[in-house]
């Protein structure tokens, strides 16, 4: 299995759907890891 298929892209959606996504790849591949990547300008985390 290639590096890049172990890999989610976070942007601008609500953190549950990466959660989902995150969980859904460990569950579906068996990998032992995923990789999130940050895309666009900024990502930091508002309170």
């Amino acid at each position: 299995m290639s590096e890049d298929q172990n890999v989610v892209y976070i942007g601008r959606k609500p953190v549950t759907s990466y959660v989902l996504a995150v969980m859904t790849h460990l569950n579906r591949s068996h990998a032992k890891e995923v990789v999130l990547k940050a895309r666009g300008k900024r990502h930091h985390y508002r309170r």
